[in-house]
Parts: structure tokens; C-alpha cells; sequence
């Protein structure tokens, strides 16, 4: 009991005190996996990948969710173009995921374009998914290079799962850890055993009476979760065969690792939009939105623990961005138009909330923003 409220008054603010130990531990929701696959199970994102020869890993076919020939949640990627339909093939991470499968197998921005334009090629639109959750660059660059050639224009939707190495002060393009762990170590080394481990328990702590409402639990949690980044972080075989291949000199400044991490991004993005040309495909590229950005946030917004500085965000993955603009870049920002909305529109830290029967509002009002740029970009006819 002293322990209790030692660590609830002099560790923890006012006003997350008055939040409530719960409020912390949803904090670290995510409602990926559940809204992807369609399931409300014990399975975690670790769950359902499995390593690839070339992209480093898709989805797996399991009780932890499904995938189509190719890896991906959604229809079956053929090898040749249909001639029945435009095809777009959308590329990126788990929001571009998430827009591209939408609902019951129509994607909210398949839904826009037909009801509104007409194609380049005068057929009905069709979306393929070609985005997997945590992927970054320069993934986006190998799935074109893989099947770009069976689509008629191509979407990239990204700059989330970017940022996020650039706040880790690592190159925009380095791999993911604990994913890396996972598929190359068959799910078994001591990071990713704990991680398995901590995830569980953090599921579980909202079903136990004793630990939702304790700080002293919730202090503990954070703790171990430290313990076990650490540990993964310090891993012998990381260092030697994983990170010194992405690393930067360790004599680099943060202001030149930013700089360096804002040219190679444009630069990822001028080699996607090579390939495209390449290729005879339509082609643009969205910045996708930002819960810290351009939205008044609701108290349950507020409430999600964040994972990328707002900073390196907006000063540089969306001035990169501009500048590509202004050079003539088919580039679009995505990040104000939630401005005007007041209810809730995120579900976590980046994905839109789902309502119980697998509608999204915020994902419904970005397929609708897509749609109305890439008519700019494409030069669309409207219906």
C-alpha cells in the first residue's frame, strides 16, 4: 500500500492521477490487428508475418489472420494487368493497409472513384493492397518493382512508419527490431519472448481488477518494457549483422542525421516515381495524417501513447515533402483534414477508429480526400 501511493504521487502528474491507472494502460492500444484481420483474439502483430526473400515479411495464412497469394490482406494479386478494370495498387504501411482492404472488401477510396470519376482508361477503378502494417521504406520501392507491372497507376500512402526511425535518430530506411527479430528468429530469441510476454500482460491488465487499477503494476510494466527494449537493443547478433548495416556513424549530430534522413526519404520517393514512369503508370503520393497534427483531439485521442516526435514529422518528412511539391513532385499532404472534425476519428496513435460494424468515419473522409487529388493529379473526368 506504501509502495502504492509513493510511486502514484510523487511518479505520476495530477492530472494522470486523476486519468486513473486504467487510462495508462489503454494508452497502449492498437487496434491494428483486431480491425485488419477481423478478429478479436490473443494474436499480436508478431502473430501474423512471416519473413519474405524480398520485402522482409508479409502476413501469414493462420488462426491469427489470413492473406492472399502473395502475403497481403485482400484480394489475390494476378501476374498480368486486367483489362477489365484501372487498377491502382497501393503501397505503404498500415494505414494505406487499412484504406486499401476497406470494408468487406471494397476500399473506401475504390468506393469515392467510381461514384464520381471516370477512369483513364474508361473502366471501373479496382484497388489492390500492396501495404503491409510497419512497412517503410524502401519496401514500398520493391512491391512496384515486384508487381507495379500488373496495375494501371500506383498510390503510395506513408510517412508514419518513416518518422518513426528518424525519432530513434536512424536512418529513414532501416529495418524494424522487433519484426526483424521475429521473422528471422523464428519468434524465440529472449527480446522477442518478452515482448510476446509483455504484450500479453498488458492485454490481460484491463481483466484484472487488482492491476487496472494500480499504479504501482502499471510502474512495474513500464520497467520491464524498458529492461526488454534495452536488452534488444544491446544483442551482439543485431549489432554485428543487423545494425552496422543501416547505422549511422556514430560521430553524427542529430541536426546532420536529420538533415541526411530528409534527402534519402525524397530520394526513395524520386525512385517510386521513376518506377512508375518506367512502367507507363499513373502515379502520386500522400502524406498520410498525424494525430498530433491538424486535428483538435478529443480526451480519448489525448489519451494514446505516441511513438513518433511531432517534430520530426512535420520538420522533416512533411518539409520534404513540400520541397518535392514545389519541384513539381505529385505529392499531396493528407494532414489537415481531420481539421474539422470534433468526434473521435483515431482508434491509437495513427489508425482511424472502426465503428462495431467495421465502418470509419476518418478512413471514409481520407478515401474521399484521395480521391479528390488524385482527380487533380490524374486529370480524372467526373461523372
Amino acid at each position: 500500500m506504501i509502495a502504492e501511493v509513493l510511486v502514484r504521487y510523487f511518479h505520476y502528474s495530477r492530472l494522470e492521477r486523476s486519468r486513473g491507472a486504467s487510462y495508462s494502460w489503454s494508452s497502449f492500444r492498437n487496434d491494428y490487428v483486431r480491425e485488419t484481420f477481423k478478429i478479436d483474439s490473443e494474436c499480436s502483430f508478431l502473430d501474423t508475418i512471416v519473413p519474405h526473400p524480398y520485402l522482409g515479411f508479409v502476413h501469414r495464412n493462420s488462426l491469427c489472420g489470413s492473406s492472399n497469394n502473395r502475403g497481403f490482406v485482400g484480394a489475390n494479386i494476378p501476374l498480368e494487368r486486367d483489362p477489365d478494370f484501372f487498377t491502382i495498387l497501393i503501397v505503404g504501411g498500415s494505414v494505406a493497409e487499412q484504406m486499401a482492404i476497406g470494408v468487406k472488401g471494397v476500399s473506401w477510396l475504390e468506393k469515392e472513384l467510381n461514384a464520381r470519376y471516370i477512369s483513364p482508361n474508361g473502366k471501373p477503378f479496382k484497388i489492390l493492397n500492396g501495404a503491409v502494417g510497419d512497412w517503410g521504406f524502401p519496401n514500398q520501392n520493391t512491391i512496384v518493382t515486384l508487381y507495379g507491372d500488373v496495375a494501371d497507376g500506383i498510390v503510395t500512402l506513408d510517412g508514419y512508419n518513416e518518422a518513426s526511425r528518424i525519432s530513434e535518430f536512424a536512418p529513414v530506411g532501416k529495418p524494424d527490431v522487433w519484426t526483424y527479430q521475429s521473422v528471422v528468429g523464428a519468434g524465440f530469441t529472449p527480446t522477442v519472448i518478452g515482448i510476446r510476454v509483455l504484450q500479453y500482460i498488458r492485454r490481460q491488465a484491463l481483466h484484472w481488477a487488482l492491476i487496472k487499477h494500480s499504479f504501482l503494476s502499471f510502474f512495474i510494466f513500464e520497467r520491464f518494457m524498458a529492461v526488454v527494449e534495452n536488452s534488444g537493443n544491446q544483442n551482439k547478433y543485431q549489432q554485428e549483422n543487423l545494425f552496422r548495416f543501416f547505422d549511422f556513424p556514430a560521430d553524427w549530430a542529430k541536426e546532420k542525421r536529420r538533415a541526411w534522413n530528409k534527402e534519402k526519404y525524397k530520394t526513395y520517393l524520386r525512385l517510386l516515381r521513376a518506377e512508375a514512369e518506367a512502367l507507363n503508370l499513373h502515379y502520386a503520393h500522400f502524406l498520410q495524417p498525424m494525430r498530433g497534427i491538424g486535428k483538435e483531439l478529443t480526451e480519448e485521442e489525448k489519451s494514446y501513447k505516441e511513438f513518433v516526435s511531432v517534430d520530426d514529422y512535420k520538420g522533416v518528412i512533411a518539409v520534404a515533402n513540400d520541397e518535392l511539391k514545389k519541384s513539381g513532385y505529385p505529392t499531396y499532404s493528407l494532414l489537415h483534414i481531420f481539421k474539422d472534425e470534433k468526434g473521435v476519428i483515431y482508434g491509437d496513435h495513427i489508425h482511424c477508429k472502426y465503428t462495431p460494424d467495421w465502418e470509419s468515419p476518418g478512413y471514409a473522409i481520407m478515401g474521399r480526400a484521395i480521391a479528390n487529388d488524385l482527380s487533380e493529379a490524374w486529370k480524372l473526368k467526373t461523372k
